[in-house]
This record gives structure tokens, C-alpha cells and sequence, in this order.
């Protein structure tokens, strides 16, 4: 059912006004961790067909990326590479000594960015003095030893590091909630091998769908947990935000969904620090397209506590910053965190579907 709702949103997304002729754009306001400290990191994102989960199982929950892709339209393998290129020299790599190198799904996916465009942009990389090291997105099963070493002999002696999308220890949350459509085991297949041949980061997202405040708290540390065990070098928090044309976007605008309290976030890297030394960031939710709702406190506090999590924390990885902030809507997010709901998640996810789907029937919105 979670399915047959996602592949009928995908199926009437449409595309970002203004993107076409876009084949890839630049962002140099984010932050890396490189031999212990925070460094810019420029990260350029290729326009690709959209990832392949979505045409196979209609994609996860949260994700509005589909909107800024081709959606299914080829763009030649030149005209990728052509758009690379031309982003390449607009930077001191010196100065930014990272790049994350992205496509809105899976870099590593031969379907959505074929080797005839990632060859060529990868020994262009291969020689750019000053920048050490590549971030490549992927689902694990494109992670292959193979394929891994393949990229990295055209990155000749450039870092390489891949990030996977674990987002949350639990197999329910993950395929019932989110419909990332894998088992746990199966990552830690995938997460071995990644290890074996580049730097592993780790993604967690932070309040799936039907989960209360608490739960999502517990969840996340859990993913945490995982992570490490995992042998995650750095492990990205992504928070809820709501993207238009997904699940959560339809939730939300029921009034079914709330984005996350940014007070857990200052309670979940509180208790993350009691649990390991890795560094945690914080994702800044610079989505593309960009969401219409983000994680909130009340008016009076939200863009300073937004401020200290993503200008101090994400900075310096010093919690102890976010102690030094209160206001009065603390007490409506401890209530939040004291709400239980006694059904087991799968009762949560199918009526909370069946209430859905019988919405969109009467209304003919699909």
C-alpha cells in the first residue's frame, strides 16, 4: 500500500520550474570534517534521470529530490560531463580541500550517471591539486567492491568516501515508515565493503513518520549505535523537513505530521557525545527543491536555537553551547516528548495508509 501511494505521487510530481538546461549546480556553504577539524566543502550536484528507487519501489517517504531531476529524460553522458566542468574552476581547492559529488540518488548508479559522463569527471578531480578528498552518494547496492575500486583508480590519490543512507536501526521504521526497501543485514553487507575500500559515512533521518517525539529521539540513538558499530567514520543527522509532493508533505498538510522540535536535536547530541567520539553533523536542510515547512521551536526562539545547532554545534561539535539557550516552549516540547501512542508501528502505518488513500479516492487528488 505504501508503495502504491509513493509511485502515484512520483507519477504527478512536477518538475522545478526554471531547471531546465540545469545540469549541474554548485554549493560551497557547507562544512567537512578533514584531520580533525572543520573545513568548506563544495558540493555540486548533477542533474540526472532521478533515482532509481523511485521507478522501482516510488522512493522514500521524505525525499523531493524527483522534482529536480530529468525525472526519466536521458541527459548525454558529454552534456553531464560538459556541466561538471564547467562548475570546476569556479573554486580554490585549496581552500576547499572537499567535494561532495552528488545526483539526487545514486552517484554510483550506472543507470543514472553512466561511466562515459563519471570517467571523465573523476580524472578531471584526479587533477585538481589541493582538493583531498571525494563524497560520493549511493545506495549500498551500487557500493560494490568493484565498482568502488573502479572510481577510485579514476580519482587516482583522492580520498573517497561514500555515504549510505542507513536512516534508522528499526526494520519497521525503515520499510514500513520510510520504504527504503532493504534489510538491516543486507547494509551491514554493504557498509563492510564500503569500509574495505573508502571512508564510510552514515545518514540517519530523524523523525520518520508516525513516531512520536520520544520514539524518534530513541530511534536516532539507536541509528547512532548502529553507526559506529559500523564503523562510520562521520554520521549525518538528516532532519524532517517537508519537501512538496511526498508522503510527509501529504501528512502534513492533514495535520498529521509535525517536523521535529529543534530541542531534540539539542537533546540527541547531548546523549550522542555520551556515546561516541565520531562526529556528528547536523544537516543544514539545504534541500533541492527547498521544503516548505523545517524543524521548529516557537517564533520567539527558533532562528537562535537554529543558530547555535548550525553556526556553533555544526562548527565546533561542542554541545555544551546548546545548554546555554532556554525559553518557555521547552514546555510544550517536553509534553511532546512525554505523548506515547500504545499501537504497535505497523497498526500506526496501516491505518494511518488506509485513512490516507481513502482521502485521496474521495477526492480524486490521484
Amino acid at each position: 500500500m505504501l508503495r502504491e501511494v509513493l509511485k502515484r505521487l512520483r507519477a504527478q510530481t512536477p518538475a522545478c520550474p526554471g531547471d531546465t538546461g540545469t545540469v549541474a549546480a554548485a554549493d560551497s556553504t557547507r562544512w567537512g570534517w578533514l584531520d580533525g577539524g572543520l573545513v568548506p566543502r563544495v558540493t555540486i550536484t548533477l542533474r540526472s534521470p532521478g533515482c532509481g528507487w523511485v521507478r522501482q519501489g516510488g522512493g522514500c517517504v521524505m525525499c523531493g529530490h524527483f522534482a529536480g531531476t530529468t525525472q526519466g529524460e536521458t541527459i548525454a553522458a558529454e552534456d553531464l560531463a560538459r556541466g561538471f566542468l564547467e562548475q570546476l574552476p569556479r573554486f580554490d581547492w585549496g581552500r576547499y580541500p572537499i567535494l561532495c559529488l552528488y545526483n539526487s540518488g545514486s552517484l554510483l548508479n550506472p543507470a543514472e550517471v553512466p561511466d562515459e559522463a563519471l570517467e571523465p569527471i573523476c580524472r578531471a578531480v584526479a587533477n585538481v591539486p589541493g582538493l583531498r578528498r571525494v563524497v560520493m552518494e549511493s545506495r549500498g547496492e551500487y557500493a560494490t567492491a568493484d565498482r568502488i575500486r573502479l572510481v577510485r583508480g579514476w580519482l587516482g590519490d583522492k580520498e573517497v568516501e561514500i555515504a549510505l543512507g542507513l536512516e534508522s536501526a528499526d526494520e519497521e521504521v525503515r520499510n514500513l515508515g520510510l520504504n527504503k526497501g532493504f534489510s538491516l543485514d543486507a547494509w551491514k553487507r554493504w557498509a563492510e565493503v564500503v569500509r574495505e575500500h573508502a571512508r564510510l559515512r552514515v545518514y540517519l533521518f530523524h523523525q520518520p513518520p508516525w513516531l512520536t517525539e520520544r520514539e524518534a529521539l530513541d530511534d536516532t540513538l539507536a541509528g547512532i549505535r548502529l553507526a559506529v558499530e559500523a564503523g562510520a567514520r562521520e554520521i549525518h543527522i538528516e532532519p524532517a523537513t517537508i519537501q512538496e509532493h511526498t508522503l510527509l508533505w501529504l501528512l502534513w498538510k492533514r495535520g498529521e505530521y509535525r517536523p521535529p522540535w529543534l530541542w531534540s536535536f539539542a537533546e540527541l547530541l547531548r546523549r550522542a557525545k555520551e556515546l561516541t567520539t565520531t562526529p556528528i553533523y547536523l544537516s543544514p536542510c539545504k534541500h533541492y527543491p527547498p521544503p516548505v515547512a523545517l524543524p521548529e521551536n516557537c517564533p520567539a526562539c527558533t532562528a537562535r536555537v537554529n543558530n547555535l545547532l548550525q553556526e556553533q554545534y555544526n562548527l565546533t561539535f561542542a554541545e555544551s553551547a546548546l545548554a546555554k539557550v532556554s525559553c518557555g516552549c521547552q514546555e510544550a516540547w517536553r509534553q511532546a516528548l512525554r505523548q506515547t501512542d500504545p499501537r504497535p508501528y505497523a497498526e500506526r502505518v496501516w491505518e494511518g495508509l488506509v485513512k490516507l488513500l481513502g482521502e485521496m479516492e474521495s477526492q480524486k487528488s490521484f
